[in-house]
């Protein structure tokens, strides 16, 4: 007689793991996981497949980072869905170029992290990008109900491997988007007519303010960024 596998629905064993989640394990951050199964009678187990090479090994579930629920893929589940993907490493214009962002694993906490304690917690609230209108209009039909965000990040080389889905955020997680300007990356902007420092901005971002200089040196500043938020905090 086969045995029927344990799927965790609580959440209450397993660090609160389940069949499906995606994970980055803590001593392994530049992979990105599934959760494969659910040790057999250890519930500190479970066995991961790496989404870039589909390898399968075993792993302490204390030790994986909740990036996205099972349960989210059915988000806006018949919806428009509108693609962010989330740079891995750093780009070759970059003083870092080929390190890890780690942003798959920042954004995690900016999600699954109490509110209190990301003061004293790296975490990537929101993203920034060029084209204004073109988001605005997206994340406006996203807040209509009419669309979701899938955040993704290249499994590999950017447009030469598979893309993995680390979130899929709808209205009700709080996405939504405010304009930028900035034409000094030396001085403080203003955003929502409030005084913003740059370094703050840079923290939010998943970055620290030298990291983000050199990121964004080269963009193009005369038109308005975007600023595309992951939860519900804004400026």
């Amino acid at each position: 007689m086969e045995t029927k596998q344990f799927t965790n629905p609580d959440r209450n064993r397993y660090y609160g793991l389940r069949q499906g989640d995606v994970v980055i394990p803590q001593y392994q951050k530049e992979r990105i996981c599934e959760v494969e199964r659910l040790g057999f009678l250890n519930n500190n187990s479970v066995r991961l497949r790496d989404l870039e090479t589909g390898e399968l090994f075993d792993y302490v579930a204390e030790h994986c980072e909740l990036i996205m629920k099972v349960e989210d893929t059915e988000k806006g589940k018949g919806l428009k869905t509108y693609v962010i993907t989330l740079s891995r490493k750093f780009p070759v214009s970059h003083k870092r170029a080929g390190e890890q962002t780690n942003f798959a694993h920042l954004l995690g906490n900016a999600l699954f992290v109490k509110e209190d304690e990301l003061s004293v917690c790296k975490h990537k609230k929101h993203t920034i990008r060029a084209n204004f209108p073109l988001w605005e209009n997206r994340i406006a039909q996203i807040q209509n109900g009419e669309a979701v965000l899938s955040v993704r990040q290249w499994t590999g080389k950017p447009y030469q491997s598979k893309q993995v889905e680390i979130a899929r955020l709808t209205a009700e997680d709080g996405v939504g988007i405010q304009e930028l300007k900035l034409t000094d990356l030396s001085k403080p902007t203003t955003i929502n007519g409030q005084r913003i420092e740059l370094p703050l901005l840079a923290k939010n971002d998943g970055l620290g303010f030298n990291d983000w200089f050199y990121w964004f040196e080269k963009y193009d500043l005369s038109k308005p960024l975007a600023i595309i938020h992951f939860t519900k905090f804004r400026y």
